[in-house]
């Protein structure tokens, strides 16, 4: 199987996609140590678990206010944090980042895991869901 054919029709997870678009381009936004690309692989795993939640609202409940509102109060309100959530919240990507002491996950430089968050992100602060709202309760993560 030719690479050209891997990538298009065998390798379909966003994450493994985004690892082997970096090892073959641009290598250091997997991290420059293995402890920092083990973070990458942490981090990687825990916005995606939150961006599935995401993405079982939008396919399972049409993005429905209620839907939302339940999204939101478990794994986005603040205080829901230490609640058991199943996974993912908002909070702990916006005290990683808090923590860094950098614009970027793991400080001074780009990983995928910021390219991963920043999509997420997006799909948040869609005005059919989460609009303004992600930003304004986690502002550093909005910057």
């Amino acid at each position: 199987m030719t690479e050209k054919t891997l990538i298009a029709k065998e390798m379909t997870q966003m994450t493994a996609i985004m690892r082997y678009a970096a090892a073959k381009h641009k290598p250091e936004l997997l991290g420059a140590t293995l402890v920092d690309r083990a973070t990458v692989d942490s981090l990687l795993a825990g916005i995606d678990d939150l961006y599935l939640k995401y993405i079982d609202c939008v396919y399972s409940d049409q993005l429905a206010q209620p839907a939302r509102d339940a999204l939101w109060a478990k794994h986005f309100d603040p205080a829901s944090k230490s609640e058991r959530n199943g996974g993912g919240h908002m909070k702990f990507l916006d005290g990683y980042l808090e923590r860094s002491g950098g614009p970027f996950l793991l400080g001074a430089a780009p990983t995928i895991a910021d390219v991963f968050l920043a999509f997420a992100l997006e799909a948040f602060s869609r005005d059919q869901c989460f609009g303004t709202k992600c930003a304004g309760t986690y502002p550093q993560l909005g910057a």
